[in-house]
């Protein structure tokens, strides 16, 4: 049996994540430039940005096969769905809130909060598999 870098589910959900990111950061930009409800339409797109991406990530993440990996696939579903919206959001600040730049610092530090995990996962296991599932 060969072992997947990725199942097809995360991949799928990795294109999710990119295609709903860049969504929400559009409608996102639209509704601070729409003054005159900025914080109900806010509230209204987070709201149905984080239903789609539990919804996806449940459907997705219940069809895996976690004996095809090597890692563990919730903490990969996690990391995806922390790194693919942090990166757009950090695109969009350097593009259209510049006068905010500052900002940048809450997209790049879930960042490197789910790099420096993944570092320590990956250096408490052998080969990316754990302890336990080898010497099962």
């Amino acid at each position: 049996m060969m072992v997947a870098i990725m199942t097809a589910n995360l991949k799928k959900f990795t294109i999710f994540s990119a295609v709903w990111s860049l969504l929400f950061y559009i409608a996102l930009n639209w509704g601070v430039n729409n003054q005159a409800r900025y914080g109900a339409l806010i509230l209204l797109f987070s709201l149905i940005y984080g239903i789609g991406f539990s919804i996806a990530g449940k459907r997705l993440g219940k069809a895996d096969d976690d004996s095809r990996v090597r890692y563990n696939l919730g903490a990969a579903y996690g990391a995806v769905a922390t790194l693919i919206p942090s990166s757009f959001g950090a695109i969009w600040v350097l593009l259209f809130q510049r006068e905010d730049l500052w900002q940048i610092i809450f997209y790049l530090l879930p960042m490197l909060i789910v790099f420096i995990i993944g570092i320590y996962q990956y250096k408490r296991t052998i080969k990316g598999m754990k302890k336990e599932k080898l010497f099962q």
